[in-house]
């Protein structure tokens, strides 16, 4: 398996490394440029083959760093494509290697946003509100010295993740798992029916310990009115779990946990030695769907949000987050405008080299296919993302807000 990549190291000038850190990896003051070496035979696999998870041997580079023998694999669900695949690099895949203490990254193509920008700028957005995120930024991708196009460069959640943003990483972390239109019902004692199925284990493989899942969703549904706070708040801080859902109802997130086709796109990490547990956001492609989008949208039919939002001190809070996300947003000309403007100004040229980009054919709902994308379309996307930043602060805290507080 080795044999093609020493071969292309042996022909390479490989020059020592400089002490480099994850911080300058994933810094998000200029544009990357990371480069693979591949089988041009796998690569047209991977390509022809791209619903598979099947791993490939490269040679990464980025900057003067230089690691062979690294696993790369097609990724993602509605947005895997032949043209542009989303990218799982797995340092440590075929090898007990690490980048920079890293284990794992994700290059994504962006192939469900014209702009190529809006999960940049939510996991921002997450930061400001408190909440953990993946760190981000972009980078020109080269395959086999070919520009494939603009990829956003996204730190997995994993060990390393929690360890830096909780200060442990002993518990139990699951990544959602869209199966089904699930929107926090109970389905039985069997916890089997929650994970795997649902929540798949990214810790403790082989001992998942779903238990603590089963109870927490049977106490969700089966807790009296007087008795959910206290007992729903065993398993989860209801805070802070209103305050991710204010972050994205606030960016009107079709594809989140209170999606349109049920939940999706999160992860969850269960502490070490207790049964609280914590969302953590991921993939966050369908955000800025529709500055007027409603915030209680599909809040009725998720279990939790509506058992908890019938709590009217926790109802308040909920209401008062979604204020401070306009706060934090800043409105025209605010915070979220000179981001998307920053991010704007280092990506452009890159998009409108890229040769590769894609577009869903219909931007809203996800799920719906791609077709090429033209620069006109990143250029609509990009101004899409500004009006929506002018408008929703408004909508949101003048209008429906107000009448949701005194309904």
């Amino acid at each position: 398996m080795r044999t093609w990549a020493q071969a292309l190291l042996a022909m390479a000038v490989i020059t020592p490394a400089a002490a480099q850190t994850t911080g300058e990896f994933f810094a998000d003051n200029s544009i990357h440029e990371i480069r693979i070496d591949i089988n041009p035979a796998d690569w047209n696999r991977l390509k022809a083959n791209f619903r598979s998870n099947d791993y490939y041997n490269v040679v990464w580079r980025w900057r003067n760093q230089t690691i062979e023998n690294v696993g790369i694999r097609s990724s993602g669900l509605g947005s895997r494509s032949p043209i542009k695949p989303n990218l799982r690099v797995d340092f440590d895949r075929f090898e007990d290697l690490q980048f920079l203490g890293l284990k794992s990254v994700k290059l994504d193509a962006n192939s469900q946003d014209s702009s190529q920008m809006r999960e940049r700028v939510t996991m921002r957005f997450f930061e400001r509100l408190g909440l953990p995120a993946s760190r981000e930024t972009h980078a020109r991708l080269f395959v086999n010295n070919q520009y494939i196009g603009l990829y956003a460069v996204v730190e997995s959640v994993d060990k390393e993740f929690l360890r830096q943003r909780f200060g442990q990483n002993d518990g139990h972390l699951y990544e959602y798992n869209y199966a089904f239109s699930f929107h926090f019902e109970y389905l039985g004692s069997d916890p089997a029916k929650y994970s795997p199925i649902l929540f798949e284990p990214k810790t403790h493989e082989k001992d998942p310990d779903p238990r603590p899942l089963e109870a927490w969703i049977r106490t969700v549904n089966q807790a009296s009115d007087g008795d959910f706070e206290r007992a729903a708040g065993e398993y989860i801080d209801l805070r802070k779990f209103l305050t991710h859902l204010a972050g994205e109802m606030y960016l009107a997130e079709v594809d989140g946990i209170l999606g349109d086709l049920g939940m999706a796109n999160l992860y969850l990490y269960r502490f070490e030695r207790s049964n609280r547990h914590q969302f953590i956001v991921w993939d966050k492609d369908n955000t800025f769907s529709n500055p007027f989008r409603d915030i209680l949208r599909n809040a009725n039919d998720h279990v939790l949000m509506r058992r908890t939002l019938a709590v009217p001190a926790l109802r308040n809070f909920y209401l008062s987050e979604l204020v401070r996300a306009a706060s934090l947003a800043g409105g025209s000309g605010g915070w979220m405008e000179q981001e998307i403007n920053r991010v704007y100004g280092q990506v452009r040229q890159a998009a409108l080299d890229d040769p590769n980009k894609q577009c869903p054919a219909q931007e809203f709902p996800p799920g719906t296919g791609l077709r090429p994308c033209t620069n006109a379309d990143f250029e609509r996307g990009a101004e899409n993302l500004r009006l929506f930043t002018r408008d929703r602060g408004d909508f949101v805290t003048v209008g429906p807000l107000t009448a949701v507080r005194h309904d």
